[in-house]
């Protein structure tokens, strides 16, 4: 006997498969984004003996980039109230991470 009642694919943000992976890339990429904000506010020559000789700017930059990824920390714990933003993340997460992961493998 078959059934008239849409299936779980059809609801929005009804397939468990894709909120699996939106999620998962919306994680990845944040972690990404964290760790491309760290790399580019710190100094270039970091030294556990060479803080106190770090300028004014660095100092400023250093913080900027800190308040960057806690903010980024706070929006990797808290997910987002719309449905559908789990499948935008599941179809833009891949060339996303993709591009932040390249430009952390490239070398200042």
């Amino acid at each position: 006997m078959t059934s008239n009642s849409p299936t779980r694919a059809n609801e929005p943000g009804g397939d468990d498969r894709v909120n699996k992976a939106g999620r998962a890339f919306r994680a990845l990429f944040i972690l990404a984004l964290a760790a491309a904000t760290v790399w580019v506010s710190l100094p270039a020559n970091l030294d556990g003996s060479t803080l106190h000789h770090f300028t004014t700017g660095e100092f400023v930059k250093a913080t900027i980039g800190l308040g960057v990824s806690v903010g980024l920390a706070f929006a990797l714990f808290t997910y987002p109230k719309d449905p559908e933003a789990n499948r935008t993340w599941a179809y833009l997460g891949c060339s996303l991470i993709g591009l932040l992961l390249v430009y952390l493998c490239v070398p200042r």
